[in-house]
C-alpha cells in the first residue's frame, strides 16, 4: 500500500513537472491575461491583509484541532461500525471532500465580489457557527434516524454495503458543511492579498501559515481542549475562536457599522441558540432506556463513561463501547481470565493483565496468595480512574495499595518488545476485535513478543471473541495464536451464556495437574471469588475445556494468519454480523471438533471417581449450550427444557441451578415487564415448581387484565398463554 502511494506521488510529480514547461513558455500571457481578469477585485490594504494572515494561522488551527474532536465525537453517533478502521477512514473521506468542493465553488464567489476580505471575514465566521451547530447534530445522533438499517434481525443478515453508506452519510451531516466552508476560505484568502505577479511566494507564505495552523490544531486539541474542557465544550471554543475573528475581519473591512454588529448578533444567537439545545446530564454517550451515565471523563486517550442500567449493573464504555462490568456475564469474563492459568500451571508468582477495564481481573489475580507481583498495562489512563463506580467487581482494591500491584500506563506492545520483565502469567483482555486498535493485540508479532517475555513453564491466555467474526476470520485469529502456541487448548465458561472462549497457549508442555486445581480452588478467598459464579467447582473448571491438541491442530489447517503487514482481522471483522448468530457458528464449529482434557491430565492427579463425574459434566456441556442459543434468541421455554436436560445428566454442577434461576428474567419482572413475568413463571412451571409459577402468572392478569385503551396484540397473546398455562397447573394438582 505504501509503495503504490509513493508510486502515484511520483506520477504527480512527473506531471507537474510536464505542467510546468508548458507553462513557462507563455508566462508573460498568462501573467498578463491574469492582471487582466482580474477585473474590479480590490486588494487588501496592509492591515487588512494581516487580519486574512491571522485568520489562516487560526483556521488551520482551528480545522484540525476540529477533526480530531469530531473523530472522537461521530464514534458515539455511529451504530454500526463505530470505533472500527472503516469509522475513521469515512470521516477523512468526508472531511478532504468538503475541502475540495468548497475549494471548487469558491472560483466563482471570488470573480463576483469586490471585497474579498470582508468575504473571507464571512466564511470564517459561518465555519464557526457550522462547528457550534455540529455539536447538536453530533449530541442528537447525526442523522441515525433516517437512514436505513444494516442488519435485519430476523434473518441475521448484515449489509455491508448500507453499513459504509450510514457512516458516510452520517460524517456528512456532521462536516459537510463546515468542511465546505474550510475549502472556501483559503482560495477567497488567497485571492484578497496575492497580486497575480506573486502567486508563487504569495500562496507560498499563506500555505505555510495554514500548515503551521495545522500543526498546532492536533496538539491543542489533544493535550490542551479535550483535557480542560472535554469535546462538547472543546467545540464550541473553536466555533468561538473562528466567530469572533471572522466578525473582527467584517467589522475592519465592512463600511457599514450597523451591518458588522448586526452579523455580529446573529452568530451570537446562533451560537446561543445550540448551546440551550445541548443535554446536560451524558455527554456524547448514548443511552438506552432506562439507562444512566454516573461517571463520564472525556480524557486526551478515550472517552471513559460508566453506565447503570436498569437492572442495577454498571458497564465501563470506552468511547461508546462497553468493555467490562458488573453484571454476572462480564463478571465471568474477568474472574476467569484471572483464575483459569492461576489454577492450571505449576508455578505462577508473576503475571502481566492487559487491560485494566474494571479492574475484576485485577482483583481476582490478587487473592491468589501465592502471586508476587501483578502488573496491569493500560493505555488509557482515564480508565482506572472509573474503578470507584464499579466496586462491585473491583471490591475497591486500588484504594488499598497492594505492593504486589502496578499500573503500567504505555501500549503493551511496546512494554512488551522493549521490557526486560518477565512473567509466568501473560493475560490478554480486550474487547470485540472489531473496534480500534483491538486486533493489534491479535496478531502474529504481538503473540511473539508475549512468548519471549514468558518463563519456563508460563502460559499466555487471551480472551476471543466469538462473535463478530465470520469462520474464517475466526480460524485466522485462532490460527494466528496456534502457530506461535502450537501447545494450546480453548475454554469456554458456559455457566453464563457468555459470548468469548479463552485460549490457553503453554509455553513448554501442556499438562493439567488435576490435584494442584483442587488445591488452590480450596484458599477460601478464591473458592468464595469463583463462587459468585458458581465456577468454585474442580470438575467445572475442568469441564469449560472444548478442545486442544489434534482435532484443534487439523481444524486451523491453512496459512493465513493475522500480522502486522496484512491486518485481515482490523479490516475483515468488521464485515461480518452483529448479534447472537456468528456467536452460536463459531461455538458450534469449535464444539464439532471437541474432545475431552483426559489426554492431557498429569498421570496421577485424578481419582477413577473424579473421572466419572467429569463424563457427566462433558455430556452436560452441549445441553447447557443448546440452552443459551434459545437464551440469546428469547426462546425461554426451550431454554429451560435444554438446562433440564443438562441438570438430569449432571446433578452435581450448581451452575446450571444458577440458570435455571433466569436472574434477568426475575430483575425483568421485578420492573413490571409482564413479558418477563410470563416467562418466569413458564420456567418455574417447567421445574415442577407450581405455586411460584401460578403466582407469576396471576401477575401478568393483574399488569395486563386491566389496560383497554389501543388493544397490543402481543400483550393479548401474553394474556391468553398465562391463562392457558395456570389451567395446566390447576389441571395437574
Amino acid at each position: 500500500t505504501n509503495s503504490v502511494a509513493a508510486m502515484l506521488n511520483g506520477f504527480a510529480a512527473l506531471g507537474v513537472l510536464a505542467l510546468s514547461f508548458v507553462l513557462e513558455r507563455g508566462e508573460p500571457d498568462i501573467l498578463r491575461n491574469s492582471e487582466n481578469d482580474a477585473g474590479p477585485i480590490r486588494r487588501s490594504s496592509e492591515s487588512e491583509g494581516g487580519l486574512v494572515l491571522a485568520g489562516v494561522l487560526v483556521s488551520g488551527v482551528v480545522s484540525m484541532a476540529a477533526q480530531v474532536i469530531w473523530s472522537r465525537g461521530l464514534v458515539f453517533a455511529f451504530e454500526y461500525l463505530k470505533n472500527t478502521t472503516y469509522a475513521f477512514s469515512a470521516m477523512l473521506t468526508v472531511f478532504l471532500a468538503g475541502l475540495a468542493l468548497g475549494s471548487a465553488l469558491a472560483g466563482p464567489l471570488i470573480r463576483r465580489s469586490t471585497r474579498p476580505a470582508r468575504i473571507y471575514g464571512l466564511v470564517i465566521s459561518m465555519i464557526g457557527v457550522s462547528i457550534a451547530f455540529s455539536v447538536a447534530v453530533l449530541h442528537w445522533g447525526a442523522g441515525e434516524a433516517l437512514l436505513p438499517v444494516p442488519f435485519t434481525e430476523a434473518t441475521q443478515t448484515f449489509r455491508w454495503g448500507t453499513a459504509v453508506g450510514n457512516i458516510l452519510a452520517q460524517s456528512a451531516f456532521v462536516l459537510a458543511v463546515p468542511t465546505l466552508l474550510m475549502g472556501m476560505a483559503f482560495p477567497i484568502a488567497a485571492q484578497a492579498i496575492i497580486p497575480a505577479k506573486e502567486v508563487g511566494r504569495g500562496v507560498g507564505r499563506l500555505y505555510a501559515l495554514s500548515t503551521v495552523g495545522c500543526l498546532i490544531g492536533p496538539l491543542l486539541a489533544c493535550f490542551v481542549i479535550v483535557p480542560w474542557a472535554g469535546l462538547t465544550a472543546g467545540l464550541l471554543i473553536l466555533a468561538v475562536a473562528e466567530i469572533g475573528l471572522g466578525v473582527w475581519i467584517v467589522a475592519r473591512t465592512s463600511e457599514s457599522r450597523k451591518s458588522a454588529i448586526g452579523f455580529g448578533v446573529l452568530c451570537a444567537a446562533l451560537l446561543a441558540l445550540v448551546v440551550v439545545t445541548l443535554p446536560r446530564e451524558r455527554g456524547m454517550q448514548q443511552l438506552n432506556p432506562g439507562e444512566r451515565v454516573v461517571y463520564y471523563d472525556e480524557g486526551p486517550m478515550a472517552t471513559v463513561s460508566v453506565v447503570r442500567n436498569n437492572f442495577g449493573y454498571n458497564t465501563i464504555c470506552i468511547d461508546g463501547v462497553g468493555v467490562a462490568g458488573t453484571d454476572p456475564l462480564l463478571q465471568t469474563d474477568q474472574k476467569s481470565l484471572a483464575h483459569l492459568p492461576m489454577l492450571l500451571l505449576e508455578n505462577p508468582r508473576r503475571v502481566l493483565t492487559v487491560g485494566f477495564g474494571s479492574g475484576g481481573a485485577s482483583y481476582s489475580y490478587l487473592l491468589h496468595s501465592r502471586l508476587e507481583k501483578l502488573d496491569c498495562a493500560e493505555i488509557c489512563p482515564e480508565v482506572p480512574r472509573a474503578a470507584p463506580h464499579l466496586t462491585a467487581a473491583n471490591h475497591g482494591f486500588l484504594a488499598r495499595r497492594d505492593p504486589r500491584y502496578r499500573l503500567i500506563f504505555d501500549d503493551v506492545r511496546s512494554y512488551l518488545r522493549h521490557t526486560r520483565e518477565t512473567y509466568d502469567v501473560i493475560a490478554t483482555d480486550c474487547t470485540d476485535l472489531r473496534y480500534k486498535s483491538n486486533a493489534n493485540l491479535y496478531d502474529l508479532e504481538y503473540f511473539r513478543f508475549s512468548r519471549e517475555r514468558l518463563r519456563p513453564g508460563g502460559a499466555v491466555v487471551v480472551w476471543m471473541p466469538l462473535g463478530g467474526l465470520s469462520l474464517d476470520m475466526f480460524k485466522i485469529a485462532l490460527r494466528t495464536f496456534h502457530r506461535v502456541f502450537p501447545q494450546m487448548a480453548v475454554f469456554f465458561m458456559d455457566n453464563e451464556p457468555t459470548h468469548y472462549i479463552l485460549l490457553v497457549g503453554w509455553r513448554d508442555k501442556m499438562e493439567i495437574d488435576f490435584r494442584r486445581v483442587e488445591e488452590r480452588l480450596s484458599e477460601p478467598a478464591v473458592r468464595r471469588d469463583l463462587a459468585e459464579l458458581s465456577l468454585d467447582d474442580p470438575m467445572k473448571i475442568l469441564s469449560t475445556w472444548i478442545t486442544g491438541g489434534e482435532p484443534l491442530r487439523g481444524y486451523l489447517a491453512g496459512d493465513a494468519c493475522n500480522t502486522e503487514n496484512f491486518p485481515y482481522l482490523e479490516f475483515g471483522s468488521p464485515r461480518y454480523g452483529y448479534e447472537s448468530r456468528p456467536i452460536l457458528d463459531n461455538l458450534a464449529s469449535l464444539l464439532a471438533i471437541r474432545n475431552s482434557p483426559r489426554g492431557f491430565l498429569a498421570a496421577g492427579s485424578i481419582g477413577e471417581d473424579r473421572l466419572a463425574s467429569l463424563e457427566r459434566y462433558e455430556r452436560a456441556m452441549p445441553k447447557i449450550v443448546e440452552g443459551h442459543a434459545h437464551y440469546r434468541n428469547l426462546e425461554i421455554e426451550e431454554a429451560a427444557r435444554a438446562y433440564l436436560e443438562a441438570q438430569a445428566i449432571a446433578p452435581e454442577d450448581r451452575s446450571v441451578g444458577n440458570l435455571l434461576s433466569f436472574r434477568e428474567l426475575v430483575l425483568g419482572a421485578r420492573l413490571g415487564s409482564p413479558w418477563s413475568w410470563l416467562m418466569l413463571g413458564r420456567a418455574m412451571q417447567l421445574q415442577g415448581r407450581a405455586e411460584e409459577a401460578a403466582l407469576c402468572y396471576r401477575r401478568v392478569e393483574e399488569i395486563l387484565a386491566g389496560r383497554s385503551a389501543r388493544p397490543d396484540p402481543r400483550a393479548a397473546q401474553w394474556l391468553s398463554n398465562a391463562r392457558r398455562w395456570k389451567a395446566e397447573l390447576d389441571a395437574a394438582r
